[in-house]
Order: C-alpha cells, then sequence, then structure tokens
C-alpha cells in the first residue's frame, strides 16, 4: 500500500515538471510573436474577437465596442465573429464564456494575463486528468495518458493559440468530472455544487 502511494506521489511529481515545461512551451509562442504587454493582433478572426471583447470587459466593464459608421451604413459593418447591436455597437458573436471568465480574471491580475490564461488552466486540467484517470484505471495507464495529452497536437495547437475557447471548455469539462465524482465522498453537497458551477461554466 506504501508503495503504491509512493508510485503515486512520483508519477504526479514528473507531470508536475513535466506540465510546467510545455506550459512555457505554448507560453513561447505567445511571448515571442508579439509584445506581453501590448495590444495584440491575432491571426485569426475568431482569436482578435475574443481578445479584444476580453480586454475592454476587464479595463472597462463593457462588451462591445462603438462602430459611429454603422449608424451611416445600416450596421452592415462587422468584422467575424462579432455582431451589431440595434445602437450600431459591435457586440460579441461568438461563445461568451470565455470572455467573461477570461475577463473576470483579468480584472484582478491585468490584461497582460489574457492570453497566458488557457495554458495557465491547461496546466491545472492536465493534473486533474490524472487524478480523474488514475480513480478509473491504473496509476500507469493515467500518467503515461497525461504524458501523452501535454503532446497531444490538437491541445498543443489551441493551447498556443490560446484564445479559441476548445480547451477552456475541455479544461472546465475536466473539472466537472472530476468533482462529478466527489459525490461519493462525505461532503457530496459541496462536490455537487461544484460539479454543476463548473458544468455551468462549460
Amino acid at each position: 500500500m506504501i508503495e503504491e502511494r509512493n508510485k503515486e506521489k512520483y508519477y504526479f511529481g514528473v507531470l508536475v515538471v513535466w506540465g510546467l515545461f510545455f506550459t512555457m512551451v505554448y507560453g513561447f509562442f505567445l511571448i515571442t510573436t508579439a509584445p506581453p504587454l501590448g495590444d495584440r493582433i491575432f491571426n485569426s478572426p475568431d482569436e482578435n474577437a475574443n481578445y479584444i471583447f476580453t480586454k475592454i470587459f476587464a479595463e472597462k466593464n463593457a462588451f462591445s465596442i462603438q462602430e459611429p459608421l454603422n449608424t451611416m451604413y445600416d450596421g452592415i459593418l462587422f468584422p467575424r465573429s462579432m455582431n451589431v447591436a440595434k445602437d450600431g455597437s459591435l457586440a460579441p458573436g461568438s461563445f461568451f464564456g470565455i470572455i467573461a471568465i477570461y475577463g473576470f480574471l483579468a480584472k484582478f491580475f491585468g490584461s497582460w494575463i489574457i492570453v497566458f490564461l488557457t495554458p495557465m488552466i491547461s496546466y491545472i486540467g492536465a493534473l486533474y486528468f490524472f487524478k480523474l484517470f488514475n480513480d478509473i484505471f491504473s496509476k500507469k495507464i493515467a500518467f503515461i495518458s497525461t504524458l501523452l495529452l501535454f503532446i497531444l497536437p490538437p491541445w498543443w495547437y489551441y493551447n498556443s493559440r490560446s484564445m479559441f475557447h476548445n480547451i477552456i471548455f475541455i479544461n472546465l469539462f475536466i473539472f466537472f468530472l472530476y468533482s462529478f465524482r466527489g459525490l461519493y465522498d462525505k461532503k457530496k453537497t459541496f462536490y455537487l455544487i461544484l460539479s454543476i458551477i463548473f458544468l455551468g461554466l462549460a
């Protein structure tokens, strides 16, 4: 029994270091492609829209951008992933969750953190992925699966392109599944509330 506990601690310790390394690898692309503290322009219009509205929410408590030309041209001017409100302003047209969650966190830590939130949350999500798989399968399977998760091409890609909503959804769903399994614990009311919150955020 002691040996099994030590094995789990060893696996978890390796994953902590492995995960930190890959979190820095994901972040390297974000640092080298634009100034960490400056405004960013993303190649993807979806990312660009998510970033702009997240930053506006964090700094100005707003979810729209004024576009005076829309009043002149009957609201036909808007980039992809944006919609036009009745007053002609531009509003989010993609998944709203990432804007609200990242914007809320940026209020506390500053707007600089916005683009780094996806790899940071994914680091925690991967460790909970290990814990979840450890409860379902064997420690070895959970360990190998989590090692491979960090180098899984879609996981790597979307963590490096951090303003897509794909990975934050997966992480929140992992948190939900891990919290949901806690319903068998003595604190089942706490875990029930926690799992509902994570599922709602996802």
